[in-house]
C-alpha cells in the first residue's frame, strides 16, 4: 500500500471517530469507505485482505462491532 493511500484511510477513520453522528450517517460514511476501500482494491492500491482490514477498523471507528453492522 502506498504512503497517499494508508494517510486517506487514517484519515477517514480519525474523522469517524471525531464526531458523534446519527445512526443513518454512520450508514452512509461506512457505505462510502465500503466503495472507497472497493475502488482501492480495483486500482491495485490494496490486498483482500488489507480491504477487510480497513473495513473493520472502520465499523470499529463508527462504534459498531462487526456483528451490528445493520444491513
Amino acid at each position: 500500500m502506498n504512503q497517499e493511500t494508508r494517510w486517506y484511510l487514517i484519515e477517514a477513520l480519525m474523522g469517524a471517530r471525531s464526531r458523534a453522528v446519527p445512526d443513518l450517517t454512520r450508514r452512509h460514511m461506512l457505505s462510502h469507505f465500503a466503495g472507497v476501500l472497493a475502488g482501492f482494491r480495483y486500482q491495485g492500491l490494496i490486498t483482500q485482505t488489507e480491504e477487510e482490514a480497513w473495513y473493520r477498523k472502520m465499523v470499529s471507528a463508527l462504534g459498531w462491532e462487526l456483528s451490528e453492522v445493520p444491513l
